[in-house]
């Protein structure tokens, strides 16, 4: 005779069906695999610093490498202006923003090829996986602040009453990653060009984004073109929120700002609409 079977001991089943072409991103699913984005997030950090003899230092000793390359030649040689503050703080304030921009997007461009054979063999939210990527960078950031602290106090430069709007421009600047990072990540699935065009892409960004000189430099009938840049408002943001800095206009920076907004949506949109087709082309 059949055992009969408790309530409590039968397990819920998932049935997955073939939805429309598109569908909107469903929170609720995300939450759902939060663990497994979590779970990613730390796979990814103890890869990259795995038998590394220092670790995570080397989260601090890039950015701060580079600074001191940047003050040699643009702050000593080339004395590029830098808003009456030091110019080391200068360029060390844009790096930290640069670095989770241009690390997040970079390795997230690659992230669905990375990770084909989990994606081939698995259901779970394909936009976890770039979004990981990204959360790896934001680990990576918050180490690499911690150098800018002794760097402030060694300049005798204290907190500012603007320092509340910081998480705003954190936020704008992980949103503009994210934005380039969906549709890197699914043009990339599609055609590996993208990683070969990605270095170049990256070093054209980088010298378009005021890192090693301020924005004040730029001026004339078309510097709102410039300002469409999201990562322009988040520099110069970032650098009126830590440092005594002038503002930049409202303006420009509502402009970055509706710009970094609308390439995250723009990106989740392009993600969703060919998110089916992953599987079939990695």
């Amino acid at each position: 005779m059949p055992t009969e079977i408790q309530d409590s001991q039968v397990e819920s089943v998932i049935k997955i069906r073939s939805g429309r072409k598109w569908a909107p991103l469903s929170i609720k699913e995300l939450w759902f695999y939060r663990h497994l984005f979590l779970t990613l997030v730390w796979r990814d950090v103890t890869v990259r610093y795995k038998q590394a003899i220092i670790g995570m230092l080397w989260a601090v000793i890039q950015p701060v490498c580079m600074m001191m390359v940047l003050t040699v030649f643009f702050g000593k040689l080339v004395k590029v202006e830098s808003g009456g503050v030091p110019y080391a703080v200068f360029s060390y304030t844009a790096l930290l923003s640069w670095n989770l921009f241009s690390k997040g997007f970079s390795s997230a461009a690659c992230s669905l090829v990375t990770n084909e054979t989990i994606i081939t063999k698995v259901y779970f939210p394909r936009i976890l996986v770039p979004t990981s990527a990204l959360g790896t960078g934001l680990v990576d950031y918050l180490i690499s602040f911690t150098a800018f602290i002794p760097l402030l106090l060694w300049y005798q430069i204290g907190i500012r009453p603007q320092i509340i709007y910081m998480p705003l421009f954190i936020a704008l600047n992980i949103l503009s990653a994210l934005g380039f990072a969906y549709f890197l990540s699914i043009m990339d699935s599609m055609y590996r060009d993208v990683r070969l065009a990605l270095p170049f892409l990256t070093q054209v960004f980088f010298f378009l984004t005021p890192v090693v000189y301020p924005s004040s430099e730029v001026h004339g009938d078309y510097t709102w073109l410039y300002w469409l840049n999201p990562m322009a408002g988040v520099v110069e943001g970032m650098r009126w929120c830590l440092l005594d800095y002038p503002k930049p206009a409202t303006s420009m920076l509502v402009l970055s700002s509706v710009t970094g907004l609308l390439l995250f949506v723009l990106g989740v949109v392009f993600f969703q609409k060919f998110e089916r087709k992953i599987v079939d082309r990695i």
